[in-house]
């Protein structure tokens, strides 16, 4: 039995100690933005890109792990996000996911045509009472409150 796997990117957006989760369309889900790494992409250019046709906005990705650009002779260090995991989505599908925070100095929303309309803001008080976010994102969640507070 083959398993089809997909590089994915996911971002945790701070604003104002909230952080910015969508209630996705086709597994009617709480999940963080994101999507789908297209072809010749850096996970990083695809959370940027992911931000802006679903949410229309503007980010600055932290950067825990980015090393000067100089610090290497040949390669550059990319910034890879603040986790990395595999998401079973059935027996022969799988998402391989690059997990980024990132702050947003705006909330006003413009979402593309297409693209979810139910967005929320939520506290860490939100997150840590809400019954219908999974633990994952529970997890990420407060500390991407924490490391961009």
């Amino acid at each position: 039995m083959e398993i089809v796997r997909h590089f994915t990117a996911s971002v945790y957006i701070i604003n104002n100690s909230k952080v910015l989760l969508h209630k996705h369309k086709k597994y009617d889900l709480i999940l963080p933005l994101g999507g789908h790494i297209d072809r010749d992409e850096l996970p990083s250019e695809a959370v940027i890109r992911e931000t802006m046709e679903e949410s229309g906005l503007e980010i600055k990705l932290y950067n825990s792990n980015k090393y000067k650009e100089d610090y290497f002779k040949n390669s550059i260090e990319l910034n890879r996000g603040e986790h990395l995991n595999l998401h079973k989505l059935g027996p022969q599908h799988e998402h391989i996911d690059f997990v980024f925070y990132a702050n947003s100095s705006s909330k006003k929303l413009n979402p593309k045509k297409g693209e979810s309309k139910e967005f929320y803001w939520y506290s860490k008080e939100d997150i840590l009472t809400s019954k219908i976010i999974s633990e994952e994102v529970k997890i990420y969640s407060l500390e991407a409150l924490e490391k961009l507070k």
